[in-house]
């Protein structure tokens, strides 16, 4: 999870009572709540963070010197400090240093994916253009994209560009439904084994509906996904294929057609009869077929979009999720960090999503 982070110093900067130097312990340790330094070069600078603690006279131990750079911009450092008192226990205290840009820094800039960037700059202000490699787009359908500086490292329109999304034709799809009959038998006792014949039989059922159009040539056509539930005597099975390969929407139509009215429906058919509980064998046969649905569609979990290159199917990018249709926004309290998903992860205690939900950012203090 990409967090403003928060790092905890690997060592306590520990006040020892400065009997070394005065023979007075401190009575009194006083931190700031949070630090705000500002750095306008990639090198940082070094901060004494003796000059902005109130202790009297106490030495640390083994550094007060932090050093704050490009790396550490938008990012809180979490600093632990503990004194010794009047009463020779340790006084504790906590607070945060957060670097912040006077100029901008294009190294600040999230990472896109498959794209090249391309940064100029011109009196202070940096113009970073990204061009999507062959066989990607931008998820608004565009092949570049710019996002500008002008100072303050505040990056117009966003901090975090997109990353580009691989791409894919729309395909011509095929969705028809299969009731069969079950020999007299409560289908539901059977649904288990059918749905295993069905599986086995995929290739088969395709290699049936390619036979009886073989004189259309539209193409190779093949099973992705089927569906089964039960009702009474009956099972009811829903599948969903595609045709691949070159061919017009025509034959393919065609194809459809002819397979819908053809008398011999033995081509759905997996077998000619099922084991069922009780160890009953059912036999099978088909009701009807219907509810067909053809057309150039996206495949599953894409959408589609309009680009330059014509009209596209794209996956969900970052920050958003696929419910089965198209892409939503991830909810607040979670964030998705990758692209092509179907929900979205919970942020960590104490942290919010971040604006383009793809991390999440601490509230207050990240434990």
């Amino acid at each position: 999870m990409d967090y403003i982070l928060y790092f905890s110093l690997a060592v306590i900067f520990l006040y020892i009572g400065s009997s070394y130097a005065s023979g007075n312990k401190v009575s009194n340790l006083q931190c700031p709540s949070i630090l705000k330094i500002p750095i306008n070069t990639l090198h940082g600078r070094t901060v004494n963070l003796d000059d902005f603690v109130l202790n009297g006279n106490a030495s640390f131990i083994p550094s007060r010197v932090v050093r704050l750079n490009v790396s550490t911009v938008n990012k809180l450092l979490q600093v632990k400090i503990s004194a010794l008192n009047e009463n020779g226990t340790l006084n504790p205290c906590t607070f945060l240093i957060y670097t912040s840009a006077e100029v901008c820094f294009k190294e600040t800039l999230s990472d896109v994916s498959n794209a090249v960037q391309q940064c100029s700059e011109k009196s202070g202000s940096i113009s970073c253009l990204y061009t999507c490699r062959n066989g990607y787009v931008f998820y608004g359908g565009d092949i570049r994209r710019t996002t500008n500086c002008s100072g303050m490292n505040a990056w117009n329109p966003s901090p975090y560009p997109e990353s580009c999304l691989k791409y894919e034709k729309q395909v011509y799809f095929a969705i028809f439904d299969v009731t069969y009959n079950i020999g007299g038998t409560l289908a539901a006792g059977c649904l288990d084994t059918f749905i295993k014949l069905l599986s086995e039989s995929n290739v088969t059922i395709s290699n049936k509906i390619d036979a009886l159009c073989s004189l259309l040539s539209p193409g190779n056509f093949m099973i992705d996904s089927f569906f089964s539930t039960s009702l009474n005597f009956k099972i009811t099975t829903t599948f969903r294929g595609r045709f691949n390969g070159l061919s017009s929407d025509k034959r393919r139509n065609t194809c459809i057609d002819l397979f819908a009215s053809s008398f011999d429906q033995s081509a759905v058919l997996p077998a000619s009869s099922v084991q069922c509980s009780d160890n009953i064998q059912a036999k099978v046969t088909v009701d009807t077929m219907s509810n067909f649905e053809v057309g150039n569609r996206c495949s599953h979990n894409t959408v589609l979009v309009t680009t330059i290159l014509g009209d596209l199917c794209v996956p969900c990018p970052a920050g958003q999720y696929s419910n089965g249709s198209m892409c939503m926004s991830c909810k607040n309290g979670f964030y998705q960090d990758e692209a092509d998903q179907n929900n979205c992860k919970r942020c960590e205690p104490n942290s919010v999503s971040r604006a383009d939900r793809k991390s999440c950012v601490c509230k207050y203090q990240c434990v």
